[in-house]
């Protein structure tokens, strides 16, 4: 968990997301929050700053530490995993790290230079009329046959009846070339008594 706390300040690297701090500038100026997030670097086109990592080369150095985008891949259409549960996965990011200073948050997390990471984003909808947990980090199997078992989360948990929610997770990853994941959840309802539902495996070809 508190490696998940420590990397929630960070997620511009993967995701492009505001922090607090970058939310309450927006209601203040959301014209000059914009104009920054969205400036390049005057000397390298390729440096984002803090916008979102888009292109491949991208790349944006934060939190003592720089990110470059080795790959992105975004899925279209949304697919059933379950009775009235089904996922869009918005994209899929791998992430290479370098430069990363001694003792900064990557640095004492355990992340070293030439670490990569593949990042999930989703948005997961509940028609059910029962809460759901443990949405937001489903087991990644990737075509080479790395299992990955994500331990950072991205937004939500949980999600409430009829309801839908943007989530996700991310975590180190062995093999990056690959051609393909799949996202294997493990679901759980509470209400009327904790029991896991069924659910079937979301297969992903890039």
């Amino acid at each position: 968990m508190k490696k998940t706390l420590l990397f929630l300040t960070s997620l511009a690297l993967l995701a492009g997301c505001q922090s607090n701090d970058q939310g309450a500038e927006a209601e203040q100026s959301n014209s000059a929050t914009t104009s920054v997030q969205e400036k390049q670097n005057d000397t390298d086109p390729k440096d984002v700053g803090n916008a979102p990592l888009e292109n491949v080369g991208d790349y944006t150095t934060r939190n003592e530490a720089k990110a470059t985008l080795l790959a992105i891949h975004k899925p279209e259409g949304k697919q059933d995993i379950a009775d009235n549960v089904s996922v869009s996965v918005n994209d899929i990011k791998i992430v290479e790290l370098s430069d990363i200073k001694k003792d900064s948050m990557y640095d004492v997390t355990g992340y070293q230079n030439g670490d990569k990471i593949i990042q999930v984003n989703f948005t997961f909808d509940n028609q059910t009329d029962s809460q759901i947990d443990n949405i937001g980090m489903p087991k990644i199997v990737t075509s080479s046959g790395e299992q990955i078992s994500p331990s950072n989360l991205i937004g939500d948990h949980t999600v409430l009846p009829k309801a839908k929610v943007d989530t996700g997770a991310f975590e180190k990853i062995k093999d990056a070339d690959i051609s393909g994941i799949t996202l294997n959840w493990e679901l759980y309802v509470t209400e009327p008594d904790f029991q896991k539902i069924p659910s079937n495996p979301l297969e992903i070809s890039f």
